[in-house]
Formats: C-alpha cells, sequence, structure tokens
C-alpha cells in the first residue's frame, strides 16, 4: 500500500511527539498536528506541518479537526492517526487527568478518526502497559497481563487506553507500539533527562532502587512508530526497546561518560535490596498522608522497584526496526542536557 499523504498526529508538541512528527516529514508524510491553542509550537520549527485545533477532553473539537484533515485528503489516500498524547505523573493528584486524558481522550480520538473515515489508526503506549519481568525472563508481546492490581494509575490508564484503541480494530487498521524508558535530545523536561540531571548533580545519594528499565532512543522510537504504520499487522503490538538496564548499571555508565567529559558525579554504591524495597514504599506513602512530594512519591518508587524488561524481538524481526546501541544515544543525550548549559562542568 501507497503512504497517504495526511497524518493527524496527537501529543504533536511533545518530547517523542516532536521526534515522529520530523520523521514522517522527512518521508514525505503531510504531517497535521493536533494543538490546543495555547500550545507552544516552537519545538516543531524546521518541520513542515499544518496544525489543527483539538483537545483529547472535548469530543467536539477532535471531530472537527478530524474531519479537516479528511477534507485536506485525498479518496485514493485516505488519512492515518497517530494517537501519541499522553498524561503522566506517578502523583495522586495525577489520576484523575491520566483517566480522562489516557483512557476517555483515546476513546474519542479513535472515535474522531472513524467517524471521519480515517483508515489507519497507531497508539503510542508504552511497556508498562504489557506487564513487568518475572523471574528475570522478559515480557512479549504475548505475555499475560500482569499488573492489574498494581497501584498506579499510569500504568492502570496506559493499559485501558490501549484497550480501547484494540477495540477499534474491526472498523480501523489499528496497530500499538509499547516503547521503554526514551533517552535522547529534546528531553530535557522528561522524567530520563531528570534522572540524568539528578546524577550529575548529586541528588540521588550512594544507593539506588533494586529495579531497572528497558531503554530506547527518541529517534529511534519514532521510526518505530512510522515503521508499525507502514509495516505492522492490524492488532499487533511492537514492544521498541534497545537494551535492559537495572538502576544501577544505568548510573554507572552515565558517570563514566560524565567524568569522560570533566563533570565530578559520582555513581551510587548499593542498590537496596529487592525485599526491602516495600518498606520504603510504606514509610513515603505514610508521609503523602501529610504531604505528597512532587517526585519522589510512593508510586514513584513502586515503578523503580520492579523490572520492566521487554524484548523487541517482534518489532526487529516484522518491522526491520534497528536501533541504535544505548551507548550512543545516552551520549547524545548528555551533549544536548550540556549545550543546553544543564550540565556543569566541575
Amino acid at each position: 500500500m501507497s503512504a497517504p499523504a495526511q497524518v493527524l498526529v496527537t501529543g504533536a508538541c511533545g518530547f517523542l511527539g516532536r521526534a515522529i512528527c520530523r520523521e514522517l516529514d522527512a518521508q514525505g508524510y503531510q504531517v497535521h498536528a493536533l494543538v490546543r491553542p495555547h500550545s507552544d509550537r516552537s519545538a516543531l520549527e524546521g518541520v513542515r506541518f499544518s496544525h489543527v485545533f483539538g483537545d483529547l477532553t472535548d469530543p467536539d473539537s477532535l471531530e472537527r479537526a478530524a474531519q479537516q484533515v479528511a477534507e485536506a485528503s485525498t479518496s485514493t489516500s485516505p488519512p492515518w492517526l497517530v494517537h501519541n498524547a499522553a498524561a503522566l505523573g506517578y502523583r495522586r493528584r495525577d489520576a484523575q487527568l491520566q483517566q480522562a486524558v489516557n483512557v476517555e481522550g483515546t476513546a474519542n480520538a479513535f472515535l474522531a478518526a472513524r467517524k471521519a473515515s480515517f483508515t489507519r489508526a497507531l497508539y503510542v503506549s508504552s511497556v508498562v502497559a504489557v506487564g513487568y519481568a518475572e523471574g528475570g525472563a522478559s515480557v512479549t508481546e504475548q505475555t499475560g497481563w500482569n499488573a492489574g492490581n498494581f497501584p498506579v494509575e499510569y500504568v492502570q490508564t496506559k493499559r485501558e487506553a490501549e484497550e480501547k484503541a484494540l477495540a477499534y480494530c474491526s472498523e480501523l487498521d489499528v496497530r500499538v507500539v509499547n516503547p521503554g524508558a526514551i533517552f535522547g535530545p529534546g528531553g530535557e523536561k522528561g522524567n530520563t533527562s531528570k534522572l540524568l540531571l539528578a546524577l550529575a548533580q548529586g541528588k540521588l545519594g550512594p544507593v539506588v532502587p533494586p529495579g531497572g528499565m528497558s531503554v530506547v532512543g527518541v529517534q529511534d522510537t519514532a521510526r518505530g512508530v512510522r515503521l508499525a504504520l507502514e509495516r505492522g499487522r492490524r492488532g499487533a503490538r511492537y514492544i521498541l526497546t534497545d537494551e535492559f538496564l537495572c538502576t544501577r548499571d544505568l548510573c554507572e555508565r552515565a558517570v563514566a561518560r560524565m567524568r569522560s567529559r570533566g563533570i565530578a558525579a559520582e555513581a551510587p554504591r548499593l542498590s537496596v535490596p529487592r525485599f526491602l524495597w516495600p518498606v520504603a514504599i510504606a514509610a513515603v506513602r505514610a508521609l503523602e498522608r501529610f504531604h505528597e512530594p512532587r517526585l519522589t512519591t510512593s508510586r514513584a518508587l513502586r515503578m523503580v522497584g520492579i523490572d520492566w524488561r521487554a524484548s523487541s524481538e517482534r518489532a526487529r524481526e516484522e518491522l526491520g526496526w534497528r536501533p541504535t546501541p544505548f551507548d550512543r544515544v545516552l551520549g547524545e543525550t548528555l551533549d544536548d542536557l550540556e549545550a543546553r548549559g544543564l550540565l556543569v562542568l566541575s
């Protein structure tokens, strides 16, 4: 099938969304970015795109936006949707927004696409919607869902949103990608860059959590989105990860890179034993009755206490996806943070 001229992208102004728009533009697609009136579109500088106004929590606005994209399409080249927008957070106060944006917003976006006669739609999910690793084995797209009772709203809403998207398979050619923890240039406000900055500033301390993450570069993730759109199967999920790193190993790699550029960072010396981690979670949860911290919440501690180990074998085999080695991605991320003046030489 020839590529369509028009693709509507939600979350276009965010860290991954910008990379998706650039990837699609570079491959000849005509990108329509869904934005709100106050959205900062400067991050899309250099990308050929048009904007359509809409809000995931306003179904009528989404229908108008989707119809506008459909009217710009031809009968032989109907439009596609890339639904990338999501609300990320690990505070109790984030739960209501995540339900509205991640779950109800996904249902709104896919309904609008169907009503406007879009033929294909891709949902950007997450490895957390696949489940966590048990016994050292990596999860795959076929792994049974084992996080149904995991008490973190972000995890639950991403899973529910994925199910909402796949429910449209009989009416739309739906595909799903499940990226790991995304690193790369331009993500200075994201959780992965915040981790690197905290490490450089000595804010992590000598002890780190027992869990780990499957990592991937932002540009590789965007390319995986495009390949899944072009080559993926209807109803299929594609995990996008490079390798798994426990938190301590990630910190040691990052510190070695920082020291090579004159930043006097110190790597944590110990990982908390896994059996003791619930004690730390319980202590923070007790404190949250009086004041919930901005970052180190009990929900965040739960996330970093387990292994989000996932295999990208299907994406490599079916899509021909080949991620950049993470060491290079890590170097590019640090280069970007240094260029922005966020990493300070000692």
